[in-house]
C-alpha cells in the first residue's frame, strides 16, 4: 500500500515536470514564430522568425508588393543574368552569427512577381 502511494507521487511529480517542460518549450517556439508586427517591430528577432517563414511558406506566392507589405524594404536585390537564371532575388539581412562571423539573410526569390522560393543564405 505504501509503495503504491510512492509511486503514485512519482509518476505526479514525473507528470508535472513533463507539463513544465513541454509549456516551456511551446513559450519558446510562440516566440519565434513569425508575424508581420513582430517583423518590423524587432529587427533583432527576425534570425529566429526566418526559419518559421521558411518552414512554413508563409510568404509563397506573394507579390513582391505583398512582401514588402509585410517585411518592410529589402535589404538588397538582384536580378541575376536572365540567362543563367529567370529570377529576381530579394533578401533581408537577419544578423551576424557569433561564431563564424558569417551574415545570415533570409532569400526570397521572385518570379514574374510572385514568390516561388524561399531561405536562408550565409555571406562572408
Amino acid at each position: 500500500m505504501e509503495e503504491t502511494k510512492r509511486n503514485r507521487r512519482v509518476i505526479l511529480v514525473a507528470t508535472v515536470v513533463a507539463l513544465l517542460l513541454l509549456a516551456v518549450v511551446y513559450v519558446d517556439q510562440v516566440d519565434k514564430m513569425y508575424s508581420s508586427e513582430k517583423w518590423q517591430k524587432n529587427p533583432a528577432d527576425r534570425w529566429a522568425m526566418a526559419d518559421d517563414i521558411v518552414r512554413t511558406d508563409v510568404m509563397m506566392n506573394n507579390t513582391l508588393a505583398e512582401i514588402v507589405d509585410k517585411l518592410g524594404e529589402p535589404t538588397g536585390t538582384g536580378k541575376p543574368d536572365s540567362s543563367v537564371s529567370p529570377f529576381t532575388t530579394i533578401n533581408y539581412f537577419l544578423g551576424v552569427d557569433d561564431i563564424s562571423g558569417m551574415s545570415r539573410y533570409l532569400c526570397l526569390d521572385l518570379k514574374h512577381d510572385n514568390v516561388v522560393l524561399v531561405y536562408t543564405f550565409f555571406n562572408k
